[in-house]
């Protein structure tokens, strides 16, 4: 039989059931022909030998008698450390929850109106008024008065750019109850 070579996956198989000894007498003989004449399962045969060798020169790997228990331990206290991250987790947002209703219960209460006896009926209605705007709007509100002023300003003016000063003179007199 002429050297084929290892051709296939199957004739690897082969010889390391061979050197297991698991094949039959006839397949026994066709592999054992074939590493005796053939140089490529020579080597292959040789190269295997060399890894049982140093697989046979291992120490032996010795269980501890308790390493199921240990595994089972280990496997607890990892559900155990699940369970403590959910469980601080859920009492972190109650914490939060907690936490914004006491703050929301503390905000500064709504400013006390004055004595309803001393103020004006417009005091009083300006007074209920601001107690509905927010904190940042109320000197806006108080203000109301000047704005409207600084409008009127602006609008005289504006109407002083085009009209003359003679025509102005004689509005402002017209106003004043003087005449022309």
């Amino acid at each position: 039989m002429s050297d084929q070579g290892l051709r296939k996956p199957s004739d690897v198989e082969e010889l390391t059931a061979w050197m297991d000894g698991e094949l039959d007498a006839a397949r026994a003989e066709r592999v054992a022909h074939r590493v005796a004449g053939g140089a490529e399962w020579q080597a292959t045969y040789e190269d295997f030998r060399a890894v049982d060798a140093a697989l046979e020169r291992l120490p032996a790997a010795r269980l501890q008698k308790d390493l199921t228990d240990r595994i089972v331990h280990a496997a607890h206290r990892r559900r155990l450390t699940v369970r403590l991250a959910r469980g601080a987790a859920a009492a972190a947002a109650v914490a939060a929850c907690v936490l914004l209703v006491v703050f929301v219960a503390r905000r500064t209460p709504p400013p006390v109106p004055k004595a309803e006896t001393a103020l004006s009926p417009v005091e009083l209605k300006i007074d209920r008024i601001l107690h509905d705007v927010p904190a940042e709007d109320r000197e806006m509100v108080q203000m109301i008065s000047v704005l409207q002023n600084l409008t009127e300003v602006r609008a005289y003016q504006a109407v002083e750019e085009v009209v003359d000063a003679a025509t102005l003179d004689a509005l402002v007199s017209l106003e004043a109850g003087e005449g022309l």
